[in-house]
């Protein structure tokens, strides 16, 4: 039987592995479009192909307990990391350590948390559901996803935790992307 994964009180790097996908968002009521249940949802289909993957959601707020129930009932609760609010220096660490970011949401304006993620040369997951469409170009430096079709979330998981190399050139080419049409010298340019 495996034990839940520690919860990261100021987040212990040492128990995040190099298949973590990470997810920053606030866990709050309100909020439960993000994509956080979906993933979980997702998960049993992803740590079955790919045992040592791990779900990072970093954040904190009043739906914590019920996700942290959730990964429990769906039995991945080995696998799913929540280390509360973090500090900026902790979050670069978090960023640096992780595989891919994902936030599957369907209600997300123009996330910034995506232009972050990639700032750090991560190749991220999001939602066709959103606005999401607007900063990651799909198959180029991340992927689209549906966000009911939890199966091809999970796939789409997979897929990217398997293949490092696609990893690396999404995160570069997401890395390219931020600098290409979101740097803030190209904000002032346009606006």
């Amino acid at each position: 039987s495996r034990t839940p994964a520690p919860e990261s009180s100021a987040a212990d790097l040492a128990g995040i592995g190099p298949r973590a996908v990470i997810l920053v968002a606030r866990m709050i009521t309100a909020e439960h479009y993000k994509g956080h249940d979906e993933l979980l949802e997702a998960w049993p289909g992803v740590v079955r192909r790919v045992p040592d993957a791990q779900l990072v959601f970093v954040g904190s707020g009043d739906d914590t307990d019920r996700l942290r129930a959730k990964a429990a009932a769906l039995g991945v609760s080995y696998a799913v990391i929540l280390t509360g609010f973090v500090s900026a220096e902790r979050l670069r660490a978090l960023y640096e350590r992780a595989a891919m970011f994902a936030m599957p949401s369907r209600g997300e304006g123009f996330g910034l948390v995506y232009l972050e993620a990639m700032s750090y040369r991560l190749p991220c997951i999001g939602s066709v559901h959103d606005a999401a469409g607007e900063i990651i170009d799909d198959g180029v430096s991340g992927v689209l996803v549906d966000q009911t079709d939890t199966s091809s979330l999970a796939d789409c998981v997979v897929d990217l935790l398997h293949d490092d190399a696609r990893r690396a050139e999404m995160g570069a080419e997401g890395h390219r992307r931020l600098q290409r049409e979101f740097s803030y010298a190209q904000f002032s340019r346009r606006l």
